[in-house]
This record gives structure tokens, sequence and C-alpha cells, in this order.
């Protein structure tokens, strides 16, 4: 293996890291939820818990360690599905809250 092979594949290990340790905005909005469909029972369940009597707390944890967390349940098989997954966290986040704003704007003008 060449030295520029082989610093290429370094450069691809280091920038893989990098990846995982970015901020996963689909973890931090949904925590333990978010959890409960990486099943990962345990985390769900104390994360559940500790939002309780601090509710960011979980969510910074999950916003900071996801992908990692994510990565390491071995559903995904490259980096970029696992982007591409935890984009549909904060997509279907700002669907279901944006529907329930709507509904109860709604609600609130119907009965006002």
């Amino acid at each position: 293996m060449s030295t520029d092979a082989g610093d290429a594949r370094a450069e691809r290990i280091a920038q893989g890291k990098d990846e995982l340790k970015k901020w996963n905005w689909g973890a931090f909005l949904w925590s333990w939820i978010w959890a409960l469909g990486h099943k990962q029972w345990a985390k769900a369940a104390i994360a559940f818990l500790v939002s309780l009597i601090i509710p960011i707390a979980a969510n910074v944890y999950f916003g900071i360690r996801g992908n990692e967390i994510a990565w390491e349940t071995g559903d995904y098989a490259s980096k970029e599905e696992l982007r591409e997954k935890q984009r549909t966290w904060v997509k279907a986040w700002f669907i279901i809250v944006g529907a329930v704003v709507v509904i109860t704007v709604l609600v609130v003008a119907l009965t006002a």
C-alpha cells in the first residue's frame, strides 16, 4: 500500500469519526423516544426518568452522543445512511409539532 493510499484511508477514518461527533438534532428533539427507536431500552428508560427531574439534560446528552449511539447499533451501512436517517427524525418532529400548532390554533379560534 502506498503512502498516499494510507494517508487517504487515515483521513477517511478521521472524517468518519468526526461525523459521529457532530450534534444530532433528531436525538436532541426526540430524546427518549429517539432512544426507543434505536432499541436503546435502558437509555430510553433512564432518559425518561431524568427528563422528569431535569427536562433538558437527556436532550443534551442525546444531542451530543446521538450519532455515536445510533452508529453502535449496527443498523447503518454507512455514515451517509446514518446522516439521512437521523435527518428523518428532525423532519418528523417538525411535521408533528407543526400539526399540533395548527390544530391548537384552529381549536382556540373555533372555541373563542
